[in-house]
């Protein structure tokens, strides 16, 4: 017997110079081959060890567990895409996952996993069942491209009944710059909550709420997608949608605690899908909210589709924060809120105190556009007017309150001394709507101005189609310039636009979605007389119409496009 059990042994861990291997080879709770077994050997020693699984067949395979696992205090590497026949997400694609952890025998409290040592790395589970999918409480630790609260498909709701992670420790990562590195995580009270005292964490190319296609929205997502109590986390490119009470949150915890500091939350995409697509579930929840949050810095996200603010900045301790070239838009309430109480007018001097300051907004006075630039006059009271940046934005259809939206950056402006503010900014087309945002030298951001409706012949960006009187949805443009042709058109993959200039001239072809979002400049500068074809790849755009816009100096065409499915 004893020679027996170390031949099984021999078979089931295998040592390297630098770490011990131990292979899952079925789906017990417990024993020799079980999952438990493996961690339970991999906390026997201090060095870096690793658990594979080669559980014969097909798969998936689900470990109900009865209990919590071990508590996981030493280095240890769990490789879920070990299993034969597991691949990680790649482009737009999903993940095959064939492990699934079940925990709902284990009882009141388990943790799926939970990490206490350091530097360990986990892929290719689904984790489900369980009162919190990961405890993170180390440093350093990664988990990448796991289904949380998801079935081993990633399509069907299971969840954890409070958290997917909790994070406690610093310097862990969650998801990946890849996408092979992506996890799913959804169907929780919240989806990632990291808690005081852990700094420094990063939270990366996620979908959370949804599910593995990123595409439409999980049902049973609770409170928070995620809720930050903590400084210097870096929330980036990630898809989050669907969530009651905020889809992020940065949060003081409680009164004593400190508060949160320095987080960085940047090219998101807030309150829909991956494909830009609506909820099909009410997204009844604020975008982005602060609440006491101090330094942040919000860049480079889209912010639409949330049930309630773009992004709040709440509690008198809310300042320095910085919210910057976003596009935010198509929300329920204003793009930028200080404070929960709707549009907070501007004070003489802006000597006022809350969020942010409460710093003043821009007041935009008049935008006229021809087909080379927009004209704009406007003035800011607020002290040291030099100091403050004004941030101008192009709209599609101005806010319901009048003041916003953010859809498009379009320019920036410094105001004088005497907070006058005129500036040339890019052409757009008449009856588009500009808004702007002021910022001051400690990155307080102001609310957004009352909207105006740029008036002029226009040019640029803007609608390409009815309501702007140079270029109709017909195609027809001015004559002189021939009729721009696209082939093929229906299209699928890639369309070709080509034109004729009968002489050089400066020329402009964007590319607009059908509501009149910017989504292409094809061609930006001088062009010598002559034919030109330019092309335009659909890689990442959904079925349906588009629109061309061509300026070649002072002359302006446009049409339409239909990208089939």
């Amino acid at each position: 017997m004893k020679n027996i059990a170390f031949a099984l042994f021999f078979l089931l861990a295998l040592t390297t110079a630098n770490a011990a291997i131990y292979t899952v080879v079925n789906t017990n709770d417990s024993g020799p081959g079980s999952l438990r077994w493996a961690i339970i050997q991999a906390n026997s020693g201090p060095n870096p060890n690793i658990i594979n699984f080669n559980i014969p067949g097909a798969g998936p395979y689900e470990i109900n567990l009865q209990s919590p696992l071990p508590i996981i205090n030493f280095e240890v590497d769990i490789y879920g895409y070990s299993q034969p026949g597991s691949f990680p997400a790649s482009g737009s694609n999903p993940a095959g996952i064939k492990i699934a952890l079940n925990g709902t025998a284990a009882g009141t409290g388990a943790s799926g996993l939970n990490m206490s040592g350091n530097s360990c790395y986990i892929n290719g589970l689904a984790i489900y069942g369980f009162e919190t999918g990961i405890m993170a409480g180390g440093n350093n630790n990664v988990v990448e491209g796991c289904h949380i609260g998801l079935d081993a498909t990633g399509m069907n709701p299971v969840g954890n009944a409070v958290d997917g992670i909790i994070i406690t420790g610093q310097q862990n990562r969650i998801g990946g710059a890849d996408a092979s590195a992506r996890n799913v995580i959804a169907g929780h009270s919240r989806s990632i909550a990291i808690f005081p005292y852990a700094p420094a964490n990063r939270i990366e190319g996620n979908y959370i709420g949804t599910n593995a296609t990123g595409n439409a929205t999980i049902p049973g997502n609770g409170f928070d997608g995620i809720a930050v109590s903590s400084d210097n986390n870096t929330i980036v490119n990630n898809v989050i949608v669907g969530y009651s009470s905020n889809n992020i949150l940065i949060t003081l915890w409680a009164a004593g605690f400190p508060y949160p500091e320095g987080n960085i939350i940047q090219g998101n995409r807030v309150g829909h899908h991956a494909d830009g697509s609506f909820s099909s579930f009410v997204n009844n929840c604020q975008g982005v909210s602060l609440n006491n949050g101090r330094n942040t810095t919000i860049t480079e996200n889209v912010i639409f589709g949330n049930g309630c603010q773009g992004v709040l900045i709440s509690g008198g301790a809310a300042t320095g924060n910085l919210v910057s070239n976003n596009s935010i838009y198509g929300n329920a309430g204003l793009a930028i809120n200080l404070g929960l109480d709707g549009v907070t007018p501007n004070d003489p001097g802006d000597a006022d105190l809350g969020p942010n300051r409460l710093q003043n907004f821009p007041v935009l006075e008049s935008a006229k556009a021809n087909a080379s630039k927009t004209k704009v006059k406007g003035f800011i009271d607020t002290s040291n007017p030099a100091t403050v940046t004004v941030e101008f934005y192009a709209n599609s259809a101005p806010n319901a309150s009048g003041h916003g939206d953010g859809e498009t950056l379009i320019g920036t402006a410094s105001p004088k001394s005497n907070g006058k503010v005129k500036t040339n900014l890019p052409p757009v087309a008449p009856g588009t709507y500009l808004s702007a945002i002021a910022i001051d030298s400690e990155n307080n951001t102001s609310e957004f101005s009352l909207s105006i409706a740029v008036t002029g012949p226009g040019g640029g960006l803007g609608r390409p189609f009815p309501g702007d009187p140079q270029v109709a949805a017909s195609g027809k443009g001015n004559a002189a310039i021939p009729k721009a042709s696209v082939f093929p058109n229906p299209f699928s993959g890639q369309a070709t636009i080509a034109y004729h200039l009968p002489e050089g001239r400066p020329v402009q072809l964007s590319i607009f979605s059908s509501n009149g979002q910017l989504l292409r400049v094809l061609q930006d500068g001088f062009q010598a007389a002559g034919n030109h074809q330019m092309r335009f790849n659909s890689r990442g755009l959904a079925a349906g119409v588009y629109y061309y816009r061509l300026i070649a100096g002072e002359e302006v065409h446009g049409g339409k496009m239909v990208l089939k499915p």
